[in-house]
Order: C-alpha cells, then sequence, then structure tokens
C-alpha cells in the first residue's frame, strides 16, 4: 500500500510502499478513504512533541481517519463487518481503567493515539485499529472522505463548544478565537447547536471573508474581527457595548491570545483552551479569576460518546462538515504541511484515497 512515512524530525515525508498489515483477534483493517491533515502533526513532523510524544522512526502520521471495513480479526467478526463505513476513534486506550470505563479514552492511563504514537496512523491506503470498539458506524453518511474531519477537528471543536455551553444563558455571547480548521468547525457547532450571539476573531482576513461567506452569520448581532487591521480587545468591548463574553474558546493557545482575551471573559465565565501553539503561557490574572468565579478548562480531543453523538448530527445533515473540507491526494501531503504551517490553508485538507 501507498504511505507517507516520516523517517526524520524536520524532513519532508516519504510517499512509498509498504506493507498491508493483517488483523487478529479484536483487530479490524479499515481501507482508508479520508485522512485529515492536522497541525498537531506538523508539530510532531518538527520535533516539537517529542518529549510528550517520542515516537519511534519511520513512522505513518495521522489521526483523522475515516473509511471502510477491509477485513476483521477472529474475535471481531461478531461485532463488525466487512463493508461497514467507519470512523476512527484513534485516541487508543491500552489498559482498562476508571477514564476508559468512563468512555474518556482520550486522557486515560495508557493512551496510544493512531499515527501519534506506537500505533501507525490513516497517511495511508490502510489503517490497522486494535480494537472494534474505535470504529463508529456511518454508514450511508454524506461523503465519507470529507467525513474523516468529524474524527478528529470536529470532535475537538464540538466538545469544546460543549464545555462551554454549560456556562452559558441564550443571550450571551461566545468568542471563538482562531480560525483554523478547528476554529472553523467551532463556528459551525455554535452557529447550528446554540442560539447564542458569537464573535470570531482571526489575524488572517481570507479566513475572516471566507467565514463571513460560508456561515450564517448574523448582522448587529454575530461579529467577525479581523484583528491584522485592529486591536481585537478594543473592537470586543466596543462591538459589545461595554459587554464581556461569557465564553472563550481559544482555539491557537499561544501565550498572546491567552494574554489578550483570559481577562475580558465575564464573572462565572469560561475560557476553554483548546489550541497547543506554545507550551508555556502567560502569568495569568488569579485575583480577577478569583474574585468573579472565572473557570479555565481544556480540551483534548473528544470522548467516545462526543463522536457518537457528532456523527449523528454529521449524518443527519445538521453539521455540515463537508463545507469545511479541501481535498488533496497523498502525493500533495507536503504542500498541504507548507500551506498549513503558513496560514495559507483556508479549510481542512483531508487525504482523499478514492478516485
Amino acid at each position: 500500500m501507498k504511505a507517507a512515512v516520516l523517517y526524520n524530525y524536520n524532513e519532508p515525508l516519504r510517499i512509498e510502499d509498504v506493507s498491508v498489515p493483517r488483523p487478529s483477534g479484536n483487530e479490524v483493517l479499515v481501507k482508508v478513504y479520508g485522512s485529515g491533515v492536522c497541525h498537531s502533526d506538523l508539530h510532531i513532523i518538527k520535533g516539537e512533541f517529542v518529549d510528550e510524544l517520542p515516537v519511534t522512526l519511520p513512522f505513518i502520521l495521522g489521526h483523522e481517519v475515516s473509511g471502510v471495513v477491509a477485513e476483521v480479526g477472529d474475535e471481531a467478526s461478531q461485532y463488525i463487518s466487512v463493508g461497514v463505513e467507519t470512523l476512527v476513534y484513534s485516541f487508543y486506550c491500552m489498559e482498562r481503567d476508571k477514564y476508559m470505563v468512563k468512555g474518556l479514552d482520550q486522557i486515560c492511563g495508557l493512551r496510544t493515539p493512531a499515527g501519534v504514537i506506537m500505533f501507525n496512523g490513516g497517511y495511508a491506503e490502510y489503517i490497522l485499529v486494535p480494537h472494534y470498539r474505535y470504529l463508529i458506524d456511518v454508514s450511508g453518511i454524506k461523503d465519507l472522505v470529507s467525513a474523516a474531519i468529524l474524527s478528529d477537528a470536529g470532535l475537538t471543536a464540538y466538545r469544546a463548544v460543549k464545555k462551554a455551553s454549560q456556562y452559558l444563558d441564550p443571550d450571551e455571547y461566545i468568542l471563538i478565537v482562531g480560525l483554523g480548521g478547528t476554529g472553523l468547525f467551532g463556528l459551525e457547532v455554535v452557529r447550528k447547536l446554540l442560539p447564542n450571539p458569537v464573535v470570531a476573531v482571526d489575524i488572517n482576513p481570507v479566513k475572516i471573508s471566507y467565514a463571513r461567506e460560508a456561515f450564517n452569520i448574523r448582522e448587529d448581532y454575530d461579529y467577525l474581527i479581523d484583528a491584522s487591521k485592529v486591536d481585537p480587545r478594543r473592537e470586543i468591548i466596543s462591538l459589545l457595548g461595554g459587554e464581556q463574553p461569557k465564553a472563550v474558546i481559544d482555539f491557537v493557545g499561544i501565550e498572546a491570545t491567552l494574554s489578550a482575551y483570559l481577562d475580558l471573559v465575564s464573572p462565572a465565565g469560561v475560557y476553554v483552551l483548546v489550541g497547543l501553539g506554545n507550551k508555556f503561557g502567560p502569568a495569568i490574572p488569579i485575583h480577577k479569576m478569583v474574585i468573579n468565579e472565572i473557570t479555565l478548562t481544556t480540551v483534548l480531543y473528544g470522548s467516545i460518546n462526543d463522536l457518537y453523538e457528532l456523527a449523528m448530527l454529521g449524518k443527519k445533515g445538521v453539521i455540515e462538515y463537508w463545507k469545511l473540507v479541501e481535498k488533496i491526494g497523498l502525493e500533495d501531503i507536503n504542500t498541504a504541511f507548507k500551506r498549513l504551517e503558513t496560514g495559507k490553508a483556508l479549510k481542512r485538507q483531508v487525504i482523499s484515497f478514492v478516485d
């Protein structure tokens, strides 16, 4: 099978032929249809996660995967069948603990995400999934290739919005910071599932223009702010008439965004940190946060139940994931990472393995 393989940090991936793995026991072999190009993979390629995620090279990245079941192990055959259209929940948990029992595999003690550590990922024509429980049946879903985005960018955004929504009354503002692939999905989820007015900020005017065209942005109710042209803090305060957003979802996660927006959160509000842009951030305004009972929380990926919920929303067409995707070929993968690094990737780039 064709695969894009990482041999050394800070080097392009090599496209080459590798052996197709064979499933046994509870394992399932999935023929990949779509595989999303994620900024986390760029961090791995650049060696920025080497302390937290030591990868044995060579290695196949890719953790945002959709496909069709191609072969099943002998112990999995009674639970899933060949031909099932599926999403891959890529945060595998290798040891049963209290988090796994709750369906929170993404924070279990021994987690080995596909295409991140230990298990080869989806930048290949086939992926071997260690257990059938990590497959979400989406048979009949529109555009299975594009549906790959649901399993990571979509899932992460969905969980972030769910967390933020617990703090919101219907008329309170939610602020989205960063309109990359995950941030755009977050905007889609807010606009489709919540009644709340929304403010979205990005430093790329092209992304602002795209969001204005692609989403149901209600004039004098929702606001898009181009941070390359105005001071976003002043603009937010001005547009909201002095009101503060009740929830902030930071899809960038760098010192500059935390410094700019953390102390904008209104009393009893929440700051949801999603992005992994910097390893460390700024000093936090402890007094203001304590006096106003402001919550700082984080999101890593999502639970299996979250993905089931999102997949059903996708199947029903409530979440229009396909409009957030740009399909590319495997041969374009290194160019895709360059576009991602330079901020030129407008939509989520998804490798299509379907002719």
